[in-house]
């Protein structure tokens, strides 16, 4: 996603009018490649808020998906018995690794809007690209956004500090240009900056999360250079070892297909998912839980589409054991007038 410096970024509105709702469809899991569509579909931009945005979608050259995708038995959180929910929620928070309470997040811009997105069970963490929080009935994970200059290394130290965090997000879209919101850095500059970049906050406590890719599979992005999962192989492979980046996580960003229904893009979403993460495994050499940071149908800011679109993916997510946290993009167009829309009751419900 396209995010440089958010604290100069509009407040975004709804883009498109409400689209007529779908019925629900339910959707267990990945049914079949269907990377060849996505592969056919050329990337397109979406113009939200002076900010470009790309539905960006794997390149021709994606190899063949695994098929068979099983879902993950839930790892499961015991409770003394006489553990009230407020203790439980708190335990909940306070995880790492966590099943699906824990999993639901929020990308925000204004955190104002953050309140009435907060209830019991849902939603426990939230990010806005930087490390200026203002969301504070949400744990906070702050963003070290870009390399060198580009990370706010101080306020994130004071977040450590204070005890806020267990976790500090990498790079945001190096594989993406500046124009496009992404941090613009080639694999090797990434992986040679890494160290400097996010070392300093890994011994302190906090785990680190690998930088969020597009979900490009390409050898020629925006960039000129690589992009998505392939950005993302070359980075691993600049080091002399996976391990060496200390990474508990990986982050990633899907956008959807313009012009395709939301149960549609729903199933596009799932299967390209579902295949990063038996890639990125392999790039590891191990399960690495994956954070879905940055996702939305397409055209973004439509409340029906997203409404559709999130009964769907919302409960396969929490199904997945490596799916450790996901926010979808973002949390202005699950609140219309300082109350939840229906895409954010849908976000707000659905387990």
């Amino acid at each position: 996603m396209k995010v440089i410096i958010l604290a100069t970024l509009p407040v975004l509105a709804v883009l498109a009018a409400p689209a007529p709702a779908a019925d629900p469809v339910e959707i267990t899991g990945p049914s079949g490649a269907d990377m060849a569509v996505i592969s056919s579909l050329e990337p397109d931009h979406v113009d939200k808020g002076g900010v470009t945005l790309g539905s960006i979608v794997p390149d021709d050259d994606l190899p063949t998906p695994p098929e068979g995708f099983i879902d993950d038995k839930e790892a499961e959180l015991a409770f003394p018995l006489n553990t009230t929910f407020d203790a439980a929620e708190a335990i909940l928070r306070r995880q790492t690794d966590a099943p699906y309470k824990i999993k639901k997040g929020l990308a925000y811009n204004n955190g104002a809007i953050t309140n009435v997105l907060s209830k019991p069970g849902s939603a426990t963490w939230a990010y806005n690209w930087g490390a200026a929080m203002n969301a504070p009935k949400f744990q906070q994970i702050p963003m070290c956004w870009g390399l060198g200059s580009g990370c706010d290394a101080n306020g994130i130290n004071n977040k450590i500090s204070k005890g806020d965090t267990p976790w500090v997000l990498g790079y945001n879209e190096p594989d993406e240009t500046n124009a496009n919101g992404g941090c613009n850095a080639s694999p090797k500059k990434a992986a040679d900056n890494w160290g400097k970049d996010m070392f300093r906050f890994q011994t302190r406590g906090p785990k680190l999360v690998c930088p969020a890719i597009s979900s490009w599979n390409t050898d020629k992005g925006h960039t000129g250079g690589p992009a998505g999962l392939q950005w993302l192989r070359q980075f691993v492979k600049s080091a002399s070892s996976p391990s060496y980046f200390r990474c508990g996580a990986q982050a990633l960003h899907w956008y959807g297909a313009q012009g395709e229904s939301a149960t549609r893009q729903a199933q596009l979403f799932i299967d390209y998912i579902a295949y990063a993460h038996v890639e990125v495994d392999k790039m590891y050499g191990k399960t690495m839980p994956i954070w879905v940071t940055e996702f939305s149908p397409l055209p973004i800011g439509n409340v029906n589409m997203m409404a559709d679109f999130l009964k769907i993916v919302i409960p396969w997510m929490n199904k997945q054991s490596w799916i450790h946290r996901y926010s979808p993009f973002m949390a202005e167009h699950l609140v219309t007038n300082g109350k939840l829309n229906r895409a954010g009751n849908v976000f707000v419900d659905t387990k």
